[in-house]
């Protein structure tokens, strides 16, 4: 594609825009697709609420799952198409806007991500600890992080340290035998279930306290991150 004669039109984002915190302006980035889901969503939203006064946006979303499964073969590839447009279309405006950068805007963009990470880290980090407060369960610990929490513990007294004993470990899980890794499979595979129990035990118990805020403000922390 020849970039040749590209003229920087459209909005300027100034300095106090959201997007980009330092100078100079930047031209403000094409708007990503639409997925597949996003699609569907847009088009069926509405009329789950409409249909579905009074509802709870936990229920109108399970509601909205449960559609979803159940969409004949033609609407998807309805949806399919018309995602797939939207991605095209916005492919194409992202090269020629990027082909439009200058090193200074470049540089305005890479430090605001810096910056926005910072604010994201500190604020999920936050709320982690919240949450951690208030009695959630820890994550379940992997078949290869258990047994390397044992082989620290058994090496310790042999002058190994955690920090300096990753490529050890590494090679000493790699030489196990199936028999051998399907002990710490199971393991783990009996932990994540504990954790699911414990998980869902507790949920219900904020929800009973009514600490449901702190649990929709999670779930969506989590959507938005899978999402970018």
């Amino acid at each position: 594609m020849d970039y040749s004669g590209i003229v920087r039109t459209g909005p300027l984002i100034a300095v106090t825009s959201p997007w980009f915190s330092t100078s100079p302006t930047v031209p403000q980035p094409p708007k990503r697709y639409r997925t597949l889901w996003q699609v569907y969503f847009t088009e069926h939203w509405p009329t789950v609420v409409k249909e579905n006064p009074g509802s709870s946006k936990s229920d109108l979303f399970k509601k909205l799952s449960e559609n979803w499964k159940k969409l004949d073969k033609s609407l998807l590839e309805k949806y399919q198409k018309i995602s797939d447009e939207s991605r095209k279309k916005y492919l194409e405006e992202k090269e020629i806007y990027s082909a439009s950068l200058t090193s200074a805007d470049k540089l305005a963009i890479a430090q605001h991500k810096a910056s926005v990470k910072r604010v994201k880290d500190k604020t999920k980090s936050a709320h982690k600890k919240e949450l951690r407060a208030l009695g959630m369960p820890k994550r379940p610990a992997s078949a290869y992080i258990l047994f390397s929490v044992d082989y620290v513990k058994k090496h310790h007294e042999q002058g190994f340290f955690p920090a300096k004993v990753a490529s050890k470990i590494s090679a000493a899980w790699a030489q196990l035998s199936e028999e051998e890794k399907s002990k710490w499979n199971e393991i783990a595979a009996a932990e994540k279930i504990k954790y699911k129990e414990n998980l869902e035990e507790w949920r219900n118990k904020m929800i009973a306290e009514g600490n449901l805020v702190l649990l929709e403000t999670k779930a969506k922390a989590k959507s938005k991150t899978k999402s970018e």
